[in-house]
């Protein structure tokens, strides 16, 4: 019988190490954005247009089309 040393491709891989990650941020500054980059799917968006009851008290930012 003959012993054949293990090469690093044959030995099993270390399970994953599951992580969270924080996005934070204001309003219109890009992390549904920043999402879409890193990931591999899209992304699940609950956004919705701002409301004319909403002019004059949210500012969307200098990136808004409004």
């Amino acid at each position: 019988m003959t012993l054949r040393a293990c090469r690093p491709s044959c030995r099993p891989s270390p399970a994953p190490i599951p992580v969270e990650i924080v996005i934070a941020g204001g309003f219109g500054v890009g992390k549904t954005t920043a999402v879409g980059a890193m990931s591999e799917i899209p992304p699940l968006t609950a956004e919705a247009e701002m409301t004319s009851a909403a002019v004059g008290i949210d500012d969307p930012g200098p990136g808004s089309t409004r």
